[in-house]
This record gives structure tokens, C-alpha cells and sequence, in this order.
């Protein structure tokens, strides 16, 4: 092989390397991700300015906004392809147009099956589908204490249920004094605080309302009733307990 077909063809292999063709091995999908375009069955993908739908990968898991919803679900890269699967979403109600785009995303997102990245570009390819995202510039993590926390959803399994209006707030003080705001409802606790954990020592005392707890208070008193795991990511925040049900919070 002469030089200079060899230093061609390196060229080549160093343009499709940065490319990351996900036919094989390439660089982490792991980000926040906006939507800036695409199409579907030929279509543009319907979007609503201000409310472009989101994918934030991390590991195998994978979620975001989508337009209306938030969502969440499984991302798997293997021999060639790659797909998100168990997605599941929260139940609000919005207007037609951004029902109308949150439904055409999730949808053409449930077809993907391979996946290019370069530089801060993500592109999504599928069955008559085609996604076009840019990286969002990382977020750094709230602080689990002093934070005022907006409970977002409730997780369950494979299911993710919405909170109605007015949602639940939480703050943590530096001591552990934990409390959480419902309405007219105020839940009050204790806990032994780590980066990765909250230990409720003793069971929430209720003050407030009537007696009749809403399904977001109820999945409180439940999982706020002993240890939780702690997991955050830029401004959300997941408590899980040991059964799997948990709460996701969002900053104010």
C-alpha cells in the first residue's frame, strides 16, 4: 500500500470516528438534550416555541420533557442499535399544541433505532423517523439542603403519575428538620441526611386540613417513612424508597 493511500484512508477512519456512528463503538450519549428539529412519516415534527422537548441520557436511563409531560424509560445500545423502551410519562393536561407535539415525540421516539453524535450534535434515526438535538450545557446539582423542592411526580415501577395543582413543596434544613408543604397540610419530620440517602427517624406528624389525604399525600406518608434513596441531577430530584415508589421534585 503506498503512503499516500495509507495516510488517506487514516484520514478517513479519523473523520468517521468522530463522527460516532453508533454501528459500533463510540462516545457516551449521556447529556441534556434539546430538540431542534426532525421529521415524522415524512412530516416536520410539530414544536411550540419556548417549549422544545428535552432527552437527558444518563446510563441506560433516559427522560426529559416533552412539551407538556415529563417522561421516562429505558435507553439500550446494542450490536448496532439502539432503542428506548418502558416509556412512561406524567398525565397533565395542556393546550392542543403542545399535547399534539408531545405526542408526535414520544411516539417517533419509541421507533428509534440508531443514533449519530457530533460534537454537541445528537441526531435520532428510526422507521420514518428523524430527531435532531443539541446539547444543553450541564446544569450543576441543586443543593439537597436549603433548596425549596416542587414535587413534580410520583413513581411507581414502570408508571409515573402527575401531582395536581398546587403541588407539595419540600426544604431541608441543615439539622435534618425536613418539611412539606400541601395545601393547608404541613408534614413535618426528622432525618439523618447523606449526599445519597435520607433516614427518616420517625414517622411525619400532620397538621392542618381535615382528615381525607390526596394521592400525592398519601405517597408521601408512605415513602417518607424511614430510609430513601437520594439521587440528583441538575434541578431534579428523585427520592426512592426501598419498594421502588418515589417522588420527583423539581427546583421553584
Amino acid at each position: 500500500m503506498g503512503l499516500r493511500r495509507f495516510a488517506t484512508l487514516a484520514i478517513i477512519g479519523l473523520l468517521l470516528g468522530s463522527c460516532a456512528l453508533f454501528g459500533g463503538p463510540g462516545p457516551s450519549l449521556d447529556g441534556e438534550w434539546r430538540l431542534t428539529g426532525g421529521t415524522t412519516g415524512g412530516d416536520p415534527m410539530p414544536m411550540v416555541a419556548g417549549a422544545e422537548p428535552t432527552l437527558r441520557i444518563k446510563g441506560d436511563q433516559a427522560g426529559g420533557q416533552a412539551a407538556c409531560n415529563s417522561y421516562g424509560g429505558t435507553l439500550t445500545i446494542a450490536g448496532g442499535h439502539v432503542g428506548f423502551s418502558d416509556l412512561s410519562q406524567t398525565e397533565m393536561a395542556c393546550d392542543a399544541d403542545l399535547m399534539a407535539s408531545e405526542a408526535a415525540f414520544l411516539s417517533a421516539l419509541g421507533r428509534v433505532t440508531g443514533a449519530t453524535r457530533s460534537d454537541d450534535t445528537l441526531q435520532l434515526r428510526g422507521d420514518a423517523v428523524e430527531l435532531t438535538f443539541t446539547n444543553v450545557p450541564p446544569v450543576p446539582d441543586a443543593a439537597l439542603i436549603g433548596t425549596t423542592w416542587v414535587l413534580d411526580g410520583l413513581t411507581n415501577a414502570d408508571t409515573v403519575s402527575s401531582v395536581p395543582d398546587p403541588p407539595p413543596t419540600m426544604l431541608i434544613a441543615a439539622d435534618g428538620a425536613l418539611s412539606i408543604t400541601s395545601g393547608c397540610r404541613t408534614f413535618e419530620g426528622a432525618a439523618t441526611v447523606t449526599p445519597k440517602s435520607l433516614d427518616i427517624r420517625s414517622p411525619l406528624t400532620v397538621t392542618g386540613c381535615l382528615p381525607g389525604f390526596s394521592p400525592s399525600e398519601d405517597a408521601i406518608m408512605a415513602i417518607m417513612d424511614g430510609p430513601v434513596s437520594v439521587d440528583i441531577s441538575g434541578t431534579r430530584l428523585t427520592l426512592t424508597a426501598p419498594d421502588g415508589a418515589g417522588l420527583v421534585f423539581r427546583t421553584r
